[in-house]
């Protein structure tokens, strides 16, 4: 219940608190965490490490673990703060790049499986998906307990997104939506349920989410990367990229799938290393 309130609380704050001040507060709050929380301190900076180049010293590595933790706070921000904004005050903060290839996976007919990771401000970004002509839905982690589920689900869809939680009896409806040609987005970067597949993460194996990848490899369904970052102006890029030419069967196709996903995301993960917001280990040392 403590989390529901802590919720409510900033939705009051953040009517009235300008987005510069806010983003100033998760950059002191980020700083105390770093220093006073040493769990988070050591996964954060253990995922971290083996982003970035392995010639960097420590101090960068901290300051991007610094940073990584302020990201996370303003994208808490920014998701209670969709609560008093309107729908063309949110769409005119996004810019899409490369929509024309997600309106060409769409034009195939056979849905399509948006994928991401957990990078720059998810849950803002995803709105762009609002007005488009054909239904998105976003499928989710489960958070606990479920009043919190309902309040942040509520958030997300505001806008007209649909919002699926990843639970036990998920899977018909998501076979149903890309039966009739929608869309579902997929976070592919953590391992949390469900089909699992070692692969080569950053050069290190990792156990990695792999129900999305099956689902497309079965209904056919079109593969589309999808990322976001926040711009230093409190605004937020969108970027699209051409379809991932995916093995529908043969030996090794799941494996060949999933490194296939691996390299975009780790292009995008290491383009905006500070916006990687990953709050527990990916690899298991």
């Amino acid at each position: 219940m403590g989390l529901y309130y802590t919720f409510k609380f900033l939705e009051l704050v953040l009517k009235f608190a300008p987005k510069s001040l806010s983003y100033a507060i998760a950059d002191i709050l980020a700083a105390l965490a770093f220093r006073g929380l040493l769990s988070l301190r050591r996964t954060v900076t253990g995922n971290i490490v083996r982003v970035l180049d392995s010639s960097v010293d420590k101090s960068t590595v901290n300051r991007t673990a610094r940073r990584v933790i302020a990201s996370t706070l303003k994208n808490y921000f920014d998701m209670v703060r969709m609560q008093h904004l309107s729908q063309h005050e949110l769409l005119n903060s996004i810019q899409i790049t490369g929509l024309n290839h997600l309106d060409a996976a769409v034009a195939k007919g056979n849905g399509v499986i948006l994928f991401t990771a957990h990078l720059g401000c998810f849950d803002t970004a995803f709105q762009a998906f609002s007005t488009y002509p054909t239904q998105v839905t976003v499928v989710v982690e489960p958070i606990t307990p479920p009043l919190v589920m309902e309040y942040v689900s509520t958030l997300r869809s505001k806008f007209g997104v649909n919002i699926l939680p990843a639970k036990s009896g998920a899977l018909k409806p998501i076979m149903k939506l890309l039966r009739s040609g929608e869309i579902l987005l997929f976070v592919l970067d953590r391992d949390t349920a469900g089909a699992r597949v070692q692969s080569s993460f950053f050069g290190h194996t990792t156990s990695m989410p792999a129900e999305a990848i099956k689902i497309a490899m079965r209904t056919g369904a079109a593969v589309v990367p999808v990322f976001n970052n926040r711009r230093s102006d409190g605004k937020y890029n969108v970027y699209i990229e051409p379809e991932v030419d995916m093995m529908r069967n043969g030996n090794g196709s799941l494996e060949h799938n999933m490194a296939q996903v691996a390299r975009v995301m780790e292009k995008y993960i290491r383009r905006f290393p500070e916006q990687w917001v990953v709050m527990k280990p990916i690899w298991e040392s």
